[in-house]
């Protein structure tokens, strides 16, 4: 309890949920998940006395906040309308390596440079999809830019 207030345990494994798997491994134990409990309440315990003390209402705090949130929201809609378009074929990313083989790979055997190839791939597959997608956006949101007025 925090001043009355329950910390539940739903409320805890939650926050274990969204942590990366290897770290959720690390916290099977009961004293490994009392250690991450301590920690759990000492943020909140920080996070309730910076509100008491109104650094919530600091406007750098409310312009980070909200450049966090838009950051967060972008992330998710790319997820889902942007990310979907992107499909990696082995063949591909085999073509993509032998096109690359010297400049980046430094003649390494495919078998060495595949997982390095595929994320290369993948990477610019996936700017590739994100600005076709932008072209699009800008195109029927009517975009313009006044370049004249950059300086």
């Amino acid at each position: 309890k925090i001043d009355g207030r329950p910390i539940w345990r739903s409320e805890v494994e939650e926050q274990i949920q969204q942590l990366p798997p290897a770290i959720q491994k690390q916290l099977l134990s009961r004293e490994a998940r009392l250690g991450y409990l301590r920690n759990y309440v000492g943020v909140e315990l920080l996070f309730e006395a910076a509100k008491r003390e109104k650094i919530d209402t600091d406007p750098v705090i409310q312009r980070q906040r909200d450049a966090l949130f838009k950051k967060l929201l972008v992330q998710r809609y790319v997820e889902q309308r942007v990310m979907p378009s992107v499909s990696i074929d082995t063949v591909d990313v085999r073509n993509f390596y032998l096109a690359n083989k010297d400049s980046r790979y430094k003649g390494m055997p495919f078998d060495s440079a595949r997982a390095q190839a595929f994320m290369d791939y993948e990477n610019q597959k996936t700017e590739s999809a994100y600005a076709q997608y932008l072209t699009q956006l800008a195109a029927s949101s009517k975009v313009e830019f006044l370049e004249q007025n950059v300086k």
